[in-house]
Formats: C-alpha cells, sequence, structure tokens
C-alpha cells in the first residue's frame, strides 16, 4: 500500500487489509488517532517500521504464523488471531 494512503483519517475506526496485498509502506496509517483496530492478511510480507508509528490504541488481527505476527511481536503491538 503506498506511503500515507489512509493518514489523517481522522473517523477511521476498523480497517480491513485484502488478501493479496504483501507491502505495507511507511505511515500508510499516519495520524489515524481513532483507528483501534486492523486486520493484516497472511499476503502481508513486508511492514514498513514506521507504517503503525502515530497508532497508540490499535488491536491487530493477524494470521497465527504470519509475517504480520512476527511484526507486531517484535515491535510490541498488541495482536489478536483470526
Amino acid at each position: 500500500m503506498p506511503q500515507a494512503l489512509l493518514a489523517r483519517c481522522s473517523t477511521l475506526v476498523d480497517v480491513t487489509i485484502p488478501e493479496g496485498i504483501e507491502t505495507l509502506s511507511e505511515v500508510v496509517f499516519g495520524q489515524d488517532y481513532a483507528l483501534r483496530t486492523l486486520y493484516f492478511p497472511k499476503s502481508i510480507t513486508q511492514i514498513h517500521p514506521e507504517t503503525l508509528a502515530f497508532l497508540t490504541q490499535v488491536t491487530i488481527t493477524v494470521e497465527k504464523e504470519s509475517y504480520a505476527e512476527t511484526f507486531c511481536k517484535e515491535h510490541n503491538y498488541p495482536c489478536i488471531y483470526k
């Protein structure tokens, strides 16, 4: 997904990234302070470290044994399993 694609969407609360998306670029969700839940499909193979930089209250739903799960654990983002 391109950089800052969904940035500054002040009323965005829930986002489901569709299956088939592989890369999340820098600050895709920049300053989306209302965002609370995200779903990352198993197809995600790269997440830029700044993708979630401004999100402080988000919970991410991931597939077990996925790249997204590893990313969340390495960067201390709370995740739940689909």
